[in-house]
């Protein structure tokens, strides 16, 4: 029985979640202030991504030259690319993860707790 009505509040849930709604609805009540609440951490979570990839295209690209290693110009790219975009992904992944949470918590507790009433 119980999970026939978790079953029934997540549609519920999903049902209710319209984004256009949502946005007009949260301007109309907090501001158009409140549509940038968390863009602080957005804001950090950008500079660690593109800073960390920047330090790690660079590094490889000094670690190829100092190794001499000599290939082709498209497989070198490819490399430091890819090497890159694994550090970025494995260092800035935890913030974009809370930011997601904080970011869905927030919004399923809304619809949640009107659901309730």
């Amino acid at each position: 029985m119980q999970i026939q009505n978790k079953k029934q509040i997540i549609e519920k849930l999903i049902e209710k979640v319209d984004i256009i709604k949502y946005a007009l609805d949260t301007v109309h009540k907090q501001g158009y202030s409140s549509l940038y609440s968390g863009i602080i951490s957005s804001i950090f979570g950008s500079v660690v991504q593109n800073g960390t990839y920047f330090f790690m295209t660079k590094l490889t690209i000094y670690v190829l030259d100092y190794l001499k290693i000599k290939i082709h110009p498209l497989v070198q790219s490819m490399l430091i690319n890819f090497i890159a975009a694994v550090f970025t992904a494995t260092i800035t992944n935890p913030i974009w993860v809370l930011n997601a949470r904080m970011a869905k918590k927030n919004i399923y507790v809304k619809y949640f707790i009107e659901i309730v009433n």
